[in-house]
């Protein structure tokens, strides 16, 4: 049986789990702009979009993965957090883990 250690929900958990969540849809948001700008696009990016600057795309298969590109990201992050947590059992990984189901 495994023993859990129960959080201690403070002000450091919550800074760092607010932290966690801009980073996490900083870079969810970048994935979008960087696959789009790889894919010959001039792309434009806000805090909540990430947009071609002409305002559509030459293809339909281009805005798919666009437009996937920022969910594969996310989910690929939150694997490779939920590895770390899975071999070492720090706290703190976990606010990198959560933002992926917020």
């Amino acid at each position: 049986m495994t023993n859990f250690v129960r959080p201690k929900i403070d002000k450091i958990y919550i800074g760092v789990f607010a932290i966690a969540v801009f980073f996490s849809w900083t870079l969810h948001e970048l994935a979008h702009w960087t696959i789009g700008t790889y894919l010959g696009y001039e792309m434009g990016m806000t805090l909540n979009s990430a947009f071609p600057i002409n305002g559509n795309f030459s293809r339909d298969l281009h805005y798919q993965i666009i437009s996937a590109a920022g969910p594969i990201f996310t989910l690929s992050q939150a694997a490779v957090f939920y590895a770390l947590m899975k071999n070492k059992i720090e706290f703190y990984y976990i606010q990198f883990y959560l933002p992926v189901f917020t």
